[in-house]
């Protein structure tokens, strides 16, 4: 190794340094939306197609309608949550479609199909979780998690009961 060369050892301690030195602060984010509003903003919108899959259901009598009415009723109270959760100012070139503006989804789905987005929901909530450092938001999208596993569950019982499952 000549005297210009740099060793191996030297390349790695020195990338690993400048790693660590961003880690466990925000100010490194290299965008104007922060983690926790990128989860957010994701999940709003997750919850926006879900609410136009459950109305589409619902128009289609895809289901048990009194069912239907109440997971939709929650999924919009989540959307409010979430929302609330936003922070005060959002970051500039990142409008919300409006929920109107959401297309309609492609084919009505049963209840056997509702339960499995369901679950593929609840189960991303996980994630979701430990993309924030908030506990409180932490707590807020676990519990969305959790309701939407009882959506799953509720889903799979009438679904049964229609001699389906």
């Amino acid at each position: 190794m000549g005297p210009s060369s740099v060793s191996r050892r030297t390349a790695l301690g020195v990338a690993l340094a400048v790693g660590v030195a961003g880690c466990g602060r925000t100010e490194w984010y290299p965008s104007d939306v922060t983690p926790e509003e990128y989860v957010l903003r994701a999940m709003i919108r997750e919850k926006e197609r879900t609410v136009a899959r459950y109305e589409a259901a619902l128009a289609d009598g895809a289901g048990p309608e009194e069912l239907l009415t109440r997971i939709l009723e929650h999924h919009l109270s989540h959307i409010d949550a979430l929302t609330e959760a936003l922070p005060e100012s959002p970051a500039a070139g990142d409008p919300q479609t409006p929920l109107a503006e959401i297309p309609a989804p492609d084919a009505v789905l049963d209840t056997a199909e509702l339960s499995a987005l369901e679950s593929a929901a609840a189960s991303a909530r996980v994630d979701r979780a430990l993309a924030v450092a908030d506990p409180g938001l932490a707590q807020l999208i676990s519990g969305i998690g959790a309701c939407e596993a009882g959506h799953a569950h509720l889903l799979d019982r009438a679904d049964g009961e229609d001699g389906r499952g």
